[in-house]
């Protein structure tokens, strides 16, 4: 990765940070209140402790609200973050429990998400329990200045019930998550594969027959995100594996910073599942999409390590095989932005739809189904509930 690169990129994070905090202070500058509270300040890198938090915004002269736009490590600050990676949330989640606000929020030029602080003694902060509302940020707006305001203070005076209402569904906040480690890591190693392909020809030539025998266009953008989707179903799929699967062993965070010795160790549990599943190959092993460059400035090569071994750590938490069969292939159906599935001629059809063919084609409990282009499941898991229903209880 060049230092031209880096350069531009906390540019673009810092000024995100500053722009945030005018567009915050506009709105509240101009009175903007919700149901009787009103906002009546915001602070811009206030210190706690030996830190600073990014954005404060204030009710009544006292904390209300942390913002955190960055991630402060010992000896340096990273300001590419992914604002639902577990270290970001905890250190934002510690500056609001310091300086006693209620709320916290984390941030990048994406991706936005808020939380209120767990209220008991020794509580873990749970993602099924704390979070208010997730965001995929298109642009910084007063607009959007407002809806987090207000989001925020409609949860403060809402009942119970009321809170649940407002709080981002759950199977859409594990979307959310998978889509903000999946643009956080391609924002570090996308650079990295571009500048491999300029001196290994092998690698571009390989990629080239691929895009030629399959009639698409080649963009290294687009292949290098693809990459990083690829990359992060390998981890979420090992992760749900171990847990039915005694004989794995247990993918934790890998501590070496050497960057080929971190991906060989990587791949090592990904073979060992192959082994002792004898199955699964065509998940693990994905050819020209196992190509995951790795940073070689040694900050950023620190930050996607850190980064991916959370992810790793994040995915006992977030268990995908505790969803519903509908809700998994909606996981998978809108992991993917619209727009990039346009690019790549993914098209889903709607559950309702699935459900509907299913039963007018199948009419026996005897009836074999293909689904050779099988995508999400949608079909596959509304034939198996038609079938099912077909042998249990007959019906039309």
């Amino acid at each position: 990765m060049s230092f031209f690169f880096i350069e531009i990129r906390l540019s673009r994070e810092a000024a995100f940070q500053a722009e945030l905090y005018r567009v915050l202070r506009n709105v509240i500058g101009s009175g903007f209140s919700v149901d009787g509270l009103t906002f009546d300040g915001v602070e811009f890198e206030l210190p706690v402790n030996s830190g600073r938090a990014d954005i404060v915004v204030l009710l009544r002269g006292k904390p209300f609200i942390v913002v955190e736009t960055k991630r402060e490590r010992p000896g340096r600050l990273s300001r590419n973050i992914d604002p639902l990676s577990p270290d970001v949330i905890s250190q934002a989640a510690g500056y609001a429990l310091m300086l006693g606000a209620p709320y916290f929020v984390t941030a990048n030029p994406e991706f936005v998400a808020s939380f209120t602080l767990p209220t008991r003694r020794g509580e873990r902060l749970d993602i099924t329990r704390h979070r208010i509302k997730f965001w995929s940020l298109k642009e910084i707006s007063e607009n959007f200045a407002k809806e987090l305001l207000e989001t925020i203070a409609r949860y403060h005076l809402a009942t119970e019930e009321d809170k649940i209402k407002l709080r981002t569904p759950l199977d859409w906040a594990f979307i959310f998550r998978l889509r903000s480690f999946v643009s956080w890591l391609n924002g570090l190693v996308g650079p990295a594969f571009k500048e491999r392909l300029k001196v290994d020809n092998e690698l571009k030539e390989k990629i080239n027959r691929y895009c030629e025998e399959r009639g698409i266009k080649f963009d290294y953008s687009q292949f290098a995100k693809e990459i990083c989707y690829i990359f992060m179903n390998k981890i979420v799929f090992y992760k749900i594996l171990e847990r039915h699967n005694p004989n794995l062993p247990k993918l934790e965070p890998i501590p070496e910073y050497d960057s080929q010795k971190f991906m060989s160790k990587l791949q090592a549990f990904f073979e060992k599942a192959i082994e002792v599943t004898g199955d699964f190959e065509a998940i693990f092993r994905t050819d020209i999409y196992d190509y995951l460059m790795l940073p070689r400035d040694s900050g950023s090569l620190i930050d996607v390590i850190d980064g991916i071994n959370m992810f790793i750590e994040d995915m006992d938490y977030y268990r995908l095989e505790d969803f519903e069969a509908d809700i998994v292939g909606h996981v998978y159906e809108e992991l993917i932005e619209p727009h990039e599935r346009h690019q790549l001629g993914q098209f889903y059809t709607p559950p309702a739809i699935a459900e509907l063919i299913t039963k007018w084609c199948i009419r026996s409990p005897d009836d074999i189904v293909l689904d050779p282009a099988v995508g999400s499941g949608t079909f596959l898991v509304k034939a198996y509930s038609r079938l099912k229903n077909l042998k249990l209880f007959g019906g039309s």
